[in-house]
């Protein structure tokens, strides 16, 4: 279940375990959109699109969300379409349920991996990867990005957290 607190929204974003992704319109108290088998294997985690206190985004922003499951690749949806609007399957987690996030701007995609590697995205260009952050920990278990500032974060299974910046690249 996702739904999105820092902004006035009535959907609701639901998975469970017969694969199908529904959005819950909690106004009409229905369900408003579904998209059966919607990944191979039950979704673990939905990302929604919040925005940022220091970012505006054009209103349509609001209507993306990224949901993945383990052995299946990773998907961007828009909810006004009936199907995913891109998939990321040159990366897939088989054993653990990694966490996935967007960036505030839209612009990349990070997953986290079973190989301690956190894989970039661009969601304008292509599915590809666009650039694997090394580092030198276990599974990465989850991934978000600053709201304020350029920076990545990242959870891993041996209990580091770690903080990637760009500018000093």
């Amino acid at each position: 279940m996702s739904c999105v607190n820092q902004l006035y929204s009535y959907l609701v974003l639901l998975a469970g375990s017969d694969k199908k992704l529904r959005i819950f319109d909690l106004n009409q108290f229905q369900v408003v959109r579904e998209y059966p088998r919607s990944h191979a294997r039950q979704i673990h985690k939905i990302v929604q699109c919040e925005g940022s206190p220091g970012l505006s985004q054009c209103e349509r922003g609001y209507d993306l969300f990224v949901t993945t499951a383990v052995s299946d690749c990773t998907k961007l949806w828009d909810a006004r379409s009936k199907n995913a609007v891109q998939r990321f399957d040159s990366w897939v987690n088989t054993r653990h349920q990694c966490g996935v996030d967007i960036s505030p701007c839209l612009r990349y995609l990070s997953i986290g991996g079973e190989d301690g590697n956190i894989h970039l995205f661009d969601t304008r260009k292509t599915t590809y990867e666009l650039e694997k952050i090394t580092t030198n920990c276990d599974v990465i278990t989850d991934v978000a990005f600053s709201g304020r500032q350029p920076q990545l974060y990242a959870a891993s299974l041996d209990g580091h957290i770690l903080s990637f910046d760009p500018s000093n690249d």
